[in-house]
């Protein structure tokens, strides 16, 4: 039982590490849009191109 508790921790920590690396990578990626295009709808539009698939 204890060893089960143990292995459903651990998928529990890479789960949220994985979730966290997802957020990151669209965080960055929207960043990159915004720095890259001026205008808010070019920005939006670079997002949505470039950043859904993440």
């Amino acid at each position: 039982m204890g060893q089960l508790c143990f292995l459903f921790a651990i998928l529990l920590v890479l789960v949220h590490v994985k979730a966290v690396r997802h957020i990151e990578a669209k965080y960055e990626c929207g960043k990159a849009c915004r720095n890259k295009h001026k205008g808010e709808e070019e920005a939006s539009d670079c997002y949505r191109r470039m950043c859904s698939g993440l």
